[in-house]
């Protein structure tokens, strides 16, 4: 089980890298197109390092915080096709993603109604994050965050399902 958990997290995290650098190269692509301006080589090797300094023993706690509830109940009812796995494994990250997200708002809410304290962001130009608060187009980046954790969650799903299962159980 913990065998299960600890590649369910490596696992959702490389998909979860894969995915936000796929994401970044693919707008970094799109904005370079619109604004005609100069290619420029993203810092890719900055965020891999902080994701794996950082990133993998949180991916563990948040495995075994999440994944092993979630991993009790699956056992209390044989659920042990590939579906199952993925299905569960993106719950628990649409959980964490839900999570982070609900947590990126209350500290946006004491920002808001702090009236000593104010914090805008912009993204390509466009404001996404006003007065501590996620604007229009910000919902939309934190929407896309969850769907990465539930990508990175159902991967990691499926990791633990290949880890944990004996090969003749797969079948």
């Amino acid at each position: 089980m913990l065998l299960g958990l600890t590649a369910a997290a490596a696992a959702g995290l490389a998909a979860l890298i894969g995915i936000t650098f796929a994401s970044n190269l693919l707008q970094l692509a799109v904005a370079t197109l619109v604004s005609n301006e100069e290619w420029r080589t993203p810092p890719v090797f900055q965020g891999v390092l902080l994701y794996a300094v950082f990133g993998f023993p949180l991916s563990l706690i948040f495995s075994m915080a999440i994944g092993l509830p979630v991993w009790k109940r699956a056992e209390s009812r044989p659920l042990r096709s590939s579906r199952d796995a993925i299905a569960l494994g993106a719950n628990v990250g649409a959980t964490i993603g839900l999570l982070l997200l609900t947590f990126s708002l209350v500290m946006g809410l004491r920002t808001y109604f702090d009236d000593n304290s104010s914090y805008n962001s912009w993204s390509w130009g466009y404001q996404v994050t006003k007065d501590g608060l996620p604007t229009l187009f910000g919902w939309l980046f934190k929407l896309l965050n969850v769907l990465y954790f539930t990508l990175a969650g159902a991967a990691g799903g499926l990791a633990a399902r290949w880890t944990a299962l004996p090969k003749v159980e797969r079948q």
